[in-house]
């Protein structure tokens, strides 16, 4: 029996849930999923290489040609943001995210090697940090950010930025200040210049981005902000930016440094992090600095230990802390 689109996306939805917890997904649907995803990037006849004990594979090829129109499955795909269509179907990077856990294989992007397919994609990358996650400052876009998100190669990202400088879509900057205890810090990376926010695509997601404001303030504009108010506010607002530092950016010193080695929405449901066991201790101690040792209360955090990293997620935890987490990674933004 033949799935419907509408079929497909509840089994991807588990799919999804079940690989970014650590497992393997089993069985007769998931099977023939990943068989038409590693044929889109063509991992059923090229093979991967391995090298410091980790296998890797640079897609020669991302279109999938169903022949005969439409596919459900495929369809499903582009609706969840695994895929996109044009004349034929092709895996996004959340799709290649999942086929590489499934597979236990690091994918590269399948464009790297093509500057000018890549472009869009930095180019909505520093939209995204610019109207989602700026706070109304300009945080700069690291070098190993662009490399995470984009899944890139040393030399890609090099070059995607170099094209991006080159053709004004971004400008170099600096940031800096101290910390509450006085001490110095200095950010440098990227961050979009006044010709990308001038650009249809920035005016779309702003507007995006107010709409989706509007609708908060719409909800408390009824209410009388006291000082109490105006004190939870200013709390709850710091709580948001001290979570985004802390998976960000948490050494103000070190802008390369990462404690977490990847986080976003699991089908827009969960929020999840996957913390380095080597920076584990190092992002506890912070974690309990934010919001206190009650954190810890109900019988502590659930997480489950992998071979390099512990996985869990925030939404109970940050739920008693008056944090919106969509507020600070959109769901649409920042999909695993």
């Amino acid at each position: 029996m033949s799935l419907s689109k509408e079929m497909w996306i509840d089994v991807l939805k588990d799919i999804v849930d079940t690989v970014m917890s650590g497992h393997k997904a089993k069985g007769k649907l998931p099977d023939i999923l990943f068989a038409n995803m590693e044929h889109c990037i063509g991992l059923d006849y090229k093979r991967p290489y391995k090298r410091a004990g980790r296998i890797f594979y640079k897609p020669y090829r991302n279109h999938y040609d169903t022949g005969d129109g439409d596919s459900p499955m495929w369809n499903a795909m582009v609706e969840t943001n695994l895929a996109r269509k044009n004349a034929m179907y092709h895996l996004t990077i959340a799709g290649v995210c999942l086929l590489g856990r499934q597979e236990e294989i690091y994918i590269y992007n399948p464009e790297s090697g093509h500057m000018r397919n890549l472009l869009w994609d930095g180019k909505e990358l520093f939209i995204n940090h610019g109207v989602y996650c700026g706070y109304g400052c300009w945080i700069p876009t690291t070098k190993k950010e662009i490399k995470h998100y984009l899944l890139l190669t040393d030399k890609d990202t090099d070059a995607l930025v170099s094209i991006l400088e080159d053709e004004g879509w971004i400008v170099k900057q600096t940031y800096g200040g101290c910390t509450e205890d006085g001490q110095p810090f200095c950010h440098k990376g990227w961050v979009a210049s006044q010709k990308l926010r001038e650009t249809p695509e920035w005016s779309k997601a702003q507007k995006a981005e107010y709409e989706r404001l509007d609708a908060i303030m719409a909800e408390n504009r009824n209410e009388a902000f006291s000082e109490e108010k105006i004190e939870e506010v200013c709390m709850k607002k710091n709580y948001e930016l001290e979570l985004y530092k802390l998976i960000m950016q948490p050494d103000e010193d070190d802008p390369d440094i990462s404690w977490v080695d990847e986080f976003g929405w699991i089908c827009g449901e969960e929020f999840c992090v996957w913390v380095n066991l080597l920076f584990f201790k190092d992002f506890m101690e912070r974690f309990k600095e934010i919001f206190g040792s009650e954190v810890f209360d109900e019988g502590g955090i659930h997480a489950k230990i992998q071979d390099d990293c512990v996985y869990f997620a925030l939404e109970d935890i940050m739920e008693g802390y008056g944090v919106e987490l969509e507020n600070v990674f959109p769901k649409d933004k920042y999909k695993h």
